[in-house]
């Protein structure tokens, strides 16, 4: 080595951080329909290199996108319209949102990206654009900034808190605290189930790739054992009484002819979800409560651009009977009237 190569070399080595190894951040995606971690914090403009893999157990395909602070929705929304196109371009979008992304991996995938973090601190979100999955699926990466704690970050999916919630204590079996909102794979449901337990002694399952309401059962909660000892991939038990199941293959809510749905996530309302949807592209929101006494489920519905009429159809089976004051009844369901369309309530009276 010549005495110039070896005094750069020593000068390299005095220098801090001259030949520092970029820090990796490990991202698994996995079920149900979540990153882990959820949050990341990085120094601005520090080497980095994200070690993506899918550990999906429900052989779910997912992808890892970074993006600009505030792009995650519409980075999502583009992802969906690629349609046909979506599968070759490994439903990443064109955008200039986009920080860095990684390939479509399928379960047992992975892939190493080498990223320096952006020099302008903010929160970036990472989110998978899989059709149906951005909605449910996506963290935020924290550039200069300390994270929030989980349950109060805003930028952070609440199906995800809450699943890491109650994985911290899962429930195995009986009754639970009233209300609670669990995400869990049930029968004769999607893998975006979701389970709540209302005041009293009713429960429903909602599904949310499909935004239909699948059952309602009276008495304890469910069995989530078998859920726990399969690592997530098995299917809970539903404990008390089955009332009532959804045997309709069409969306009950007719607002146009397509009916194609998507689901946008829920808040809790006191401690029970409104679910926000679109229909046909047209905002919808539903919120499931008990009546006050017990006798019954109450569906209220807010569609704030709705131009009725429009039908909602649903079966009420043997053990429900159905009431909507603001509709007329036609065979299989309701049709809501123009002027009541914006809002309106459905009964589920059961015994």
């Amino acid at each position: 080595m010549t005495r110039i190569a070896f005094l750069f070399s020593s000068l390299a080595i005095l220098i801090p951080g001259a030949n520092a190894e970029p820090r990796i951040v490990t991202i698994t995606m996995t079920e149900p329909l979540r990153f882990d971690p959820l949050q990341v914090e990085v120094k601005p403009s520090e080497e980095l290199r994200f070690h993506v893999r899918n550990t999906d157990s429900t052989e779910q395909p997912h992808n890892f996108v970074l993006a600009k602070p505030g792009s995650q929705k519409a980075l999502v929304e583009l992802a969906l319209a690629l349609g046909a196109e979506g599968p070759a371009r490994d439903y990443i979008p064109e955008s200039d949102a986009i920080l860095l992304h990684s390939k479509l991996l399928t379960p047992g995938e992975g892939e190493k990206i080498s990223f320096t973090a952006p020099a302008e601190k903010g929160v970036y979100p990472y989110v998978c654009t899989f059709p149906g999955h951005g909605f449910l699926m996506y963290g935020a990466l924290y550039v200069g900034l300390k994270a929030p704690r989980l349950e109060k970050d805003p930028n952070l999916p609440p199906s995800a808190v809450q699943f890491l919630k109650e994985q911290n204590a899962p429930p195995k079996s009986g009754d639970v605290a009233r209300p609670t909102v669990q995400r869990m794979f049930l029968p004769d449901a999607g893998p975006a189930a979701i389970a709540v337990a209302l005041p009293g002694t009713l429960n429903y399952c909602w599904d949310a790739g499909a935004c239909k309401l699948r059952a309602v059962w009276r008495g304890d909660f469910m069995d989530a054992s078998a859920y726990w000892k399969g690592n997530g991939n098995a299917l809970a038990k539903i404990n008390g009484e089955l009332l009532w199941s959804e045997s309709l293959e069409t969306f009950p809510l007719c607002l146009r002819s397509a009916n194609t749905v998507r689901f946008n996530g829920y808040r809790l309302i006191d401690g029970i979800p409104q679910f926000q949807y679109r229909v046909d592209g047209i905002s919808v929101f539903e919120t499931i409560t008990a009546k006050p006494d017990g006798s019954g489920l109450l569906r209220n519905f807010e569609i704030p651009s709705a131009r009725g009429p429009f039908r909602f159809l649903i079966d009420g089976g043997k053990n429900v009977t159905l009431r909507c004051a603001a509709a007329r009844t036609i065979p299989g369901g309701f049709e809501i009237p123009e002027g009541s369309e914006k809002s309106f309530t459905i009964e589920m009276n059961v015994p």
